[in-house]
């Protein structure tokens, strides 16, 4: 059964399901956890870690550890299965690039996970077109959709030959974090550069305008919630550290026919520039969690649009967002630190008094052993691409 196949299996989010969330270290992880476990959804972790910060939540039900995805594949797709058979899970949540190494097992291993269980990703040929920033722009070529002017670089030749009269970005086909981007003039082109043949770089032009990040949950190419956030504050103007929903419905249509076009199913995040002149462009496509589902509180019920019921789409409130963007969110935390309510994920070495009124989760049989470390997978993965194409893994 294909990743679409299982993208199809049925849902409701009335009848309370079993969800399984990966990379349980992950903030995303957790605040997806705590908006599906609000919901009343019974809501298990997995990571390759003994500590994931996801585990300590009391919307969490059980913690597993798992192989390292980036450097065991093949055992953690299959451990991630194991779980599950064994928790008779009913939607499967990748979270990070493991999306990408899962769909690519499942090419290889179309039967690995039961009908029953619905997994939020797509085929592999797409999600990997979509995570490598040159094939993200081709694709979007295919499609007839406009691109900024870009070009795979290679090696120091190639950049030397690169015959942009105009600023460029410059950055690997493989990263994420706005992590190692230059700000290439023509005239001034960096003689440093690493190049690996597994992950080039791309040259990509510089466009000033206002950016925007999005957020989306998608089902058989349609949107079921999306979020937007303006880039106004950020490391070296590239890494958003604010978040605030904002509505343009220039894009949101742009995203809606973007997920059509391609059948898309599973997360995902655009980075977009909206220039005066030039108008809307796409720089760069996340497949996978983004920081915008931080923007969703637990009375969106956006639960509804990880199963695929809900009928409209599911928005947050405009300025708004867990952990606040407004300055309120401390407030907030206090409250529910007043409450309990984040008194499993305080030290269990913590007197009583200081954790609420109730017990602190302790590590017990519900934590299975792993295989080793945690890493969180990458273009490094020692999954080899051609794996999906036949060739034994």
């Amino acid at each position: 059964m294909s990743a679409s196949d299982h993208a199809s299996a049925a849902g409701s989010a009335e009848t309370p399901k079993r969800v399984l969330v990966t990379f349980g270290r992950s903030f995303l992880s957790l605040s997806i956890a705590r908006l599906l476990g609000s919901a009343g959804h019974t809501v298990h972790v997995a990571d390759a870690v003994p500590f994931a910060v996801s585990r300590f939540s009391n919307r969490v039900a059980k913690m597993h550890r798992t192989p390292r995805p980036k450097y065991e594949p093949l055992e953690w797709a299959f451990a991630i299965a194991g779980i599950v058979r064994e928790q008779k899970i009913d939607l499967l949540v990748t979270v990070h690039e493991e999306t990408d190494i899962l769909a690519q097992v499942i090419m290889r291993y179309p039967d690995l996970f039961p009908d029953s269980c619905r997994l939020l990703l797509s085929d592999f040929e797409l999600e990997h077109a979509m995570h490598n920033k040159y094939e993200y722009q081709q694709l979007l070529d295919s499609i007839g959709v406009p691109t900024l002017r870009y070009a795979l670089v290679r090696s120091q030749e190639d950049l030397d030959a690169l015959d942009f009269d105009f600023t460029f970005a410059l950055k690997q086909v493989f990263s994420r974090g706005a992590q190692d981007i230059h700000k290439v003039h023509p005239d001034a082109k960096p003689r440093d550069l690493s190049f690996n043949p597994a992950n080039p770089w791309i040259a990509q032009e510089w466009l000033s305008g206002d950016k925007y990040c999005s957020y989306s949950i998608c089902h058989n190419g349609k949107v079921y919630a999306d979020a937007l956030y303006p880039v106004h504050y950020a490391i070296d103007g590239h890494s958003c550290l604010s978040y605030e929903q904002v509505e343009h419905e220039g894009i949101a249509e742009w995203i809606r026919q973007r997920v059509k076009e391609l059948n898309f199913t599973g997360q995902v995040g655009f980075d977009f520039i909206d220039n005066p002149e030039r108008g809307l462009f796409t720089i760069e496509c996340n497949p996978r969690a983004t920081s915008g589902v931080m923007l969703f509180e637990p009375e969106d019920r956006v639960d509804r649009a990880f199963l695929g019921t809900n009928d409209e789409v599911i928005r947050p409130r405009q300025g708004g967002g867990e952990d606040d963007r407004t300055g309120d969110g401390h407030v907030r935390l206090a409250e529910d630190v007043a409450r309990g309510e984040h008194a499993a994920r305080l030290p269990a070495r913590l007197p009583a008094h200081r954790r609420g009124d109730r017990p602190a989760r302790r590590p017990g049989p519900g934590v299975r052993r792993a295989v080793g470390g945690g890493q969180h997978p990458g273009p490094g993965c020692a999954l080899p691409r051609q794996c999906a194409r036949g060739v034994h893994v």
